[in-house]
């Protein structure tokens, strides 16, 4: 099994982030290579040369420079500025084919460095608790996540003491799963603008942090139904007919307050 995980923050105005969505998804190996060939299909039907990275925000710095090295600004654009399609939303709609199971955790109005650092050791260690749930003994599973700057070394920590200790490193809250310690002793990186698999996770963060923002801000609502009612099914814990199971199980909202607003605004979109 694999779990391709990804960030996504947004502000306004300011430099500090006002959501923070960390989070990404979890597949089988067999429906590694057919998710492969289907993002593929969908960049054909939009001329799209399979090399060429998509992300979440089409006008990411990092994405436009790629394009730019590559003589494809022009297309780019022109996937920018399509009406009658909408190539994030053809991505996210294939997903429920391949079985796909969705977790991500949310904040808002982040502060300090120190509080971020905070936020992501807690964001990670929630996940790996509940992907040791899915794990089978017999299957590996293989975390890739995206290498961005020295937030690398947080995830490592936070892996170490779950994979030797079976606990939180941010709060030491043993972990009631113990498959993550029969794992492998190591995770691994890679690079959105290279790697397919993360470009996806980088779109599906995108469409939860769009969400956050509707629930959390009254903020884009029509993105909200665009693009994250598309893929609520497939956070884990949704198949459940107990709502507070999808919060316990894949989607973790911190303080309190706000996944009681997060749960109104899901209860809306159902």
């Amino acid at each position: 099994m694999y779990f391709f995980g990804d960030n996504h923050e947004t502000s306004v105005g300011n430099p500090e982030p006002e959501i923070f969505c960390y989070g990404g998804y979890l597949i089988s190996k067999e429906n590694l290579k057919p998710l492969e060939e289907c993002y593929y299909q969908i960049k054909d039907d939009y001329q799209i040369p399979h090399h060429l990275p998509l992300k979440w925000n089409l006008k990411d710095n990092s994405l436009v420079k790629f394009y730019k090295e590559y003589n494809s600004v022009k297309l780019l654009e022109k996937i920018m500025y399509c009406e009658k399609r909408d190539i994030r939303k053809d991505i996210l709609k294939c997903l429920s084919d391949y079985q796909i199971k969705i977790l991500f955790s949310g904040f808002r109005e982040l502060r300090t460095k120190a509080k971020k650092e905070e936020l992501l050791k807690w964001s990670f260690t929630n996940i790996l608790q509940r992907l040791s749930f899915d794990k089978k003994e017999d299957l590996h599973l293989n975390i890739i996540l995206d290498r961005e700057k020295e937030e690398y070394k947080i995830f490592c920590n936070t892996y170490l003491y779950s994979y030797y200790f079976g606990v939180g490193s941010y709060d030491q809250q043993e972990f009631l799963s113990k498959m993550i310690c029969k794992n492998i002793p190591f995770i691994t990186y890679s690079v959105t603008i290279f790697n397919p698999f993360l470009q996806i996770a980088d779109i599906i963060i995108g469409a939860c942090g769009s969400f956050l923002k509707y629930a959390l801000k009254d903020r884009e609502k029509q993105n909200a139904y665009k693009y994250f009612k598309i893929i609520l099914p497939l956070i884990r814990g949704f198949e459940s007919t107990n709502i507070d199971q999808l919060f316990q199980r894949g989607l973790m909202i911190k303080p309190l307050e706000d996944e009681v607003l997060v749960k109104d605004k899901i209860i809306e979109i159902i």
